[in-house]
C-alpha cells in the first residue's frame, strides 16, 4: 500500500482477491472440475495443455451467461457482507 500511494495509484475500496468479485475464478473452477472427469491423469504437460484447450473451448455459453448475469448479485453480496464471506 505505500509503494501505490508513493505512485500516488487509487486503490478501489474492495477485497483486492475476492473469487466473489473475479468471474475467472469460477471458469477456472468449472476447467478443474471438468478434468477430474478424465479417467486417467495426463501422462505429459502437452496433454494437459491439450485437454484445458478443448475444456476451454468447449465451456458451455450458457455457463457464461449464467455467470455474467450473477455478478450483480454477487457484487451487491460483497457489499452487504463489507467485503466478508460470501455464498458466491
Amino acid at each position: 500500500m505505500d509503494y501505490l500511494r508513493r505512485l500516488e495509484m487509487t486503490v478501489l475500496p474492495w477485497p483486492p482477491q475476492s473469487p466473489d468479485l473475479n468471474p475467472i475464478e469460477h471458469v477456472w473452477a468449472y476447467v478443474k472440475r471438468q478434468l477430474s472427469l478424465y479417467e486417467a491423469a495426463p501422462e505429459t504437460l502437452e496433454d494437459l495443455w491439450e485437454r484445458v484447450q478443448a475444456i476451454w473451448t468447449n465451456i458451455p455459453i450458457d455457463f457464461l451467461e449464467r455467470l455474467y448475469e450473477s455478478m450483480p448479485r454477487g457484487i451487491s453480496a460483497v457489499i452487504k457482507a463489507k467485503g466478508g464471506l460470501t455464498k458466491y
